[in-house]
């Protein structure tokens, strides 16, 4: 008698087929991930550029799509670790990351012209320096940051908290977190 598991491989015709778990990583590999983490994606830096167009008639079709669909669309751009936006800056990577920005602001607001007395579209933006970006870099102990890029359940939670306007009573929502993207405040994001 043979599982189901077993059938599929049959008809897969897939013969001494096996799971191998992996070899959990070694530490180094661990240390040199996490380091890794807070540089800035050099190659999305350089394909943003070559690829604007493309990007940017995808956000309008999802502009599109929501209005069609009567969707109340919040967006966000996640919050990073500090030591990765002064890679960022420091870098090839942030012109393009200026203009990626600058580009979503302006489709957004156009969008929102466009359908006055309709329900706005939202970006927020979660990517300046603030009271949780700018945590103390542990390899093992950061509450908010997992690695540079990845941020924890906690800072998520806060993050809703912040777009839909909630008030946890177990959370504190501090005011430097958390900033409506317009064409009127965004060079003062950058700045900061």
């Amino acid at each position: 008698m043979c599982d189901i598991g077993d059938f599929i491989l049959a008809k897969l015709r897939i013969k001494n087929f096996s799971f191998k778990v992996k070899e959990p990583p070694s530490q180094e590999k661990i240390q040199k991930k996490f380091k890794k983490s807070f540089q800035p994606n050099y190659q999305a830096c350089h394909e943003y550029p070559l690829n604007r167009e493309t990007i940017n008639k995808r956000m309008k079709i999802l502009l599109r799509s929501a209005r069609e669909n009567e969707t109340d669309l919040r967006m966000f751009i996640p919050p990073f670790h500090a030591k990765r936006m002064e890679n960022i800056q420091g870098q090839m990577c942030w012109e393009p990351y200026k203009q990626w920005l600058s580009d979503m602001v302006q489709l957004v607001e156009d969008d929102n012209k466009t359908h006055p007395g309709k329900t706005p579209v939202q970006l927020w933006g979660f990517n300046a320096y603030n009271t949780f970006t700018t945590e103390t870099i542990t390899e093992s102990k950061m509450k908010w940051f997992k690695d540079g890029l990845h941020y924890k359940k906690n800072l998520a939670n806060l993050i809703l908290d912040r777009i839909f306007n909630y008030h946890h009573p177990n959370r504190d929502l501090p005011n430097d977190f958390g900033l409506l993207l317009t064409e009127e405040n965004l060079e003062f994001s950058l700045s900061e």
